[in-house]
């Protein structure tokens, strides 16, 4: 009976854990998915530059609503999955921004929120040697990866 109820306690801290959200994954992690999934990218940021009213797509969102055609939804929705993109967005500055992973632990009282991901731009932005070392203080950072290409790290409290 104790082993049982040990059993069950441990499956339930292992629940709660799990649902404190993913681990956001290293710099080097994210730039080898990047080398893995440049062809599919830059064919995003195609789409993007010629649906410039589009501003935000996810799974279950869009917008500005009806920016784009059920067909090129379905059409950024599938290249979105095979390289692995949560979102596609654009700044206001037209950065591109491709968001890979978001952490948010579901159990905090406090908004907390991560996210790692790609930008595109043009534009020559800060950078850091390593987006790592500034975890859980609040902002932006980029790292370059090459030309256009930037992984971001975004922490908002």
């Amino acid at each position: 009976m104790k082993q049982t109820l040990t059993v069950a306690v441990l499956s339930v801290l292992a629940a709660l854990a799990a649902g404190c959200g993913t681990r956001l994954p290293p710099d080097d992690e994210l730039i080898e998915h990047f080398n893995t999934h440049r062809d599919d990218l830059n064919q995003l940021v195609r789409l993007l530059e010629a649906d410039s009213q589009l501003e935000h797509l996810s799974g279950d969102s869009i917008l500005p609503e009806k920016s784009i055609s059920s067909e090129r939804t379905g059409e950024y929705l599938a290249l979105m999955r095979k390289a692995g993109i949560q979102t596609v967005g654009r700044n206001k500055d037209d950065r591109l921004t491709f968001t890979v992973f978001e952490e948010s632990p579901k159990f905090s009282p406090v908004v907390d929120h991560s996210f790692k991901g790609y930008t595109f731009t043009t534009n020559s932005l800060p950078t850091v040697e390593n987006t790592e070392i500034h975890k859980a203080r609040e902002g932006r950072w980029y790292r370059r990866i090459e030309r256009h290409w930037y992984l971001y790290y975004l922490h908002i409290t």
